[in-house]
């Protein structure tokens, strides 16, 4: 029985398999998590500014 491929190959034309693809699935999970982070940190340091006076 052959093993299945993670990822299916396109066979069209227009698209190349350059072998990098799950090197940037990867790095967009990276920046996923990293984006939530960002978001955690944003409202914690408007909370703070509020706090502070600084804030609407």
């Amino acid at each position: 029985m052959a093993k299945r491929k993670k990822h299916a190959e396109k066979s069209d034309a227009t698209s190349a398999n350059v072998g990098y693809e799950a090197q940037l699935w990867q790095m967009a999970d990276a920046l996923r998590a990293q984006q939530a982070e960002a978001a955690k940190l944003d409202a914690a340091i408007a909370a703070n500014l509020k706090e502070l006076g600084y804030g609407g």
